[in-house]
């Protein structure tokens, strides 16, 4: 820690030894390992206190810009729906899950509506034109084409 070598501490050591005497040399080493140990506490909490501000800093940052990135798809909706006169067929926060996917790295969240196909259903016409089920007298009678009972 401050660069003393075994002959320079020998010296320190005997220096003390002659200007306290040997009953208060002791006593004066547990002391001063104490306030070592005191020091290195006390900056080992301000690292810690230090990191975290960073880290903390480190999120505010990122949350001010999911903001701006919720304004910028907000107001992108809106201008959307001015021009369209309707409301948009997809979810409107997609636009800022996909924003803030992106700028934490990961994969974008899908609902399960946007990822499944809508179902076809036959146009309402040819559901009126064809019976779902023959009628008792065709099936009477045999059934079979129409080439077939002539």
């Amino acid at each position: 820690m401050f660069d003393i070598g075994g002959g320079e501490f020998i010296m320190l050591v005997l220096l003390g030894l002659l200007v306290f005497g040997p009953r208060r040399l002791p006593q004066l080493g547990r002391q001063a390992g104490g306030l070592v140990v005191q020091l290195r506490r006390a900056m080992n909490d301000f690292k810690g206190t230090l990191d975290r501000e960073v880290a903390l800093d480190e999120v505010k940052e990122a949350a001010k810009q999911v903001q701006g990135l919720t304004s910028d798809a907000r107001q992108m909706t809106r201008d959307l729906m001015g021009q369209v006169g309707a409301p948009p067929a997809a979810d409107p926060t997609r636009l800022v899950r996909n924003a803030a996917a992106s700028l934490l790295g990961t994969e974008a969240v899908t609902p399960k509506s946007a990822t499944q196909p809508p179902k076809e259903e036959p146009p309402a016409a040819d559901r009126s034109a064809k019976p779902a089920v023959e009628s008792e007298t065709d099936a009477a009678e045999g059934g079979g084409s129409d080439e077939e009972r002539e």
